[in-house]
C-alpha cells in the first residue's frame, strides 16, 4: 500500500490500519475475481487461456492490484472521515480497541466494495486476472482500463459522497474509453 494523502483530512492513522492489513486484503481483489471468471467459464461450459493459465497460478504479481486496493481505501477514509477523527471507548461501541474497530469496519468495506464493483463492472474481472497473472501486464490495456475505472472511484475535495457517486463514469463511457481491450472471453 502507499501512503498518499489522497483529499484534505486524509486519516494517517486509518492509513496506518489499511497498511497492516494490506497483504491480507489485496490478495482478494485477485481471488474473488477469480472464482467469478472460473464460475462463469462452468456455467458456459468453456475453456479459455485465461482460464487455463488461471489453474496453474503460483503467484500473482501486484501493481495493478494495490493501485485497485489503495483507491477503495482512499474512498473509505473520505467516506467515514467524521468517524475517523473520533476516538472510542473500548465497550461502547464494540469490545475491540480503536484500531481493531476501525479495521473490521475497513475489512467489512472493503469486501463489499469488491462485490458491487464486479457486479457493476463486470468486465473489471478478466483485466484484474491477466494484470494478476501476467508479469507485463503494467502499462497494458488490462491495467489501463482498471485505472480509468478505479480513477473514477477516487475522492474529491468539496464534493460530498453523493455528488461524488453521481460524477462516477458510467459504465459504457468507461467501455468506450477502453475498445482497443480484448478480452479473453465475450460473455
Amino acid at each position: 500500500m502507499m501512503f498518499e494523502k489522497y483529499f484534505t483530512g486524509d486519516s494517517l492513522c486509518m492509513q496506518n490500519i489499511q497498511q497492516h492489513l494490506y497483504k491480507r486484503y489485496v490478495r482478494t481483489i485477485f481471488t474473488k475475481a477469480k472464482n467469478l471468471y472460473e464460475d462463469a467459464l462452468r456455467i458456459i461450459d468453456k475453456e479459455t487461456q485465461l482460464g487455463l493459465d488461471l489453474s496453474k497460478v503460483t503467484e500473482i504479481y501486484l501493481p495493478s492490484l494495490q493501485y485497485m486496493h489503495d483507491v477503495i481505501a482512499a474512498r473509505f477514509r473520505y467516506a467515514n472521515k467524521a468517524l475517523l477523527n473520533q476516538y472510542f471507548i473500548p465497550g461502547v461501541f464494540s469490545n475491540l480497541s480503536d484500531e481493531d474497530y476501525l479495521g473490521e469496519l475497513w475489512c467489512e468495506y472493503y469486501v463489499t466494495f469488491l462485490s458491487r464493483l464486479y457486479r457493476n463492472y463486470p468486465s473489471i474481472v478478466s483485466r484484474v486476472l491477466t494484470c494478476g497473472l501476467y508479469r507485463h501486464s503494467q502499462g497494458s490495456d488490462a491495467d489501463n482500463y482498471i485505472k480509468v475505472t478505479m480513477n473514477s472511484f477516487l475522492p474529491q475535495d468539496g464534493i460530498d459522497m453523493e455528488e461524488w457517486e453521481s460524477l462516477s463514469p458510467a459504465l459504457p463511457e468507461i467501455e468506450n474509453q477502453m475498445m482497443r481491450y480484448n478480452p479473453h472471453i465475450s460473455l
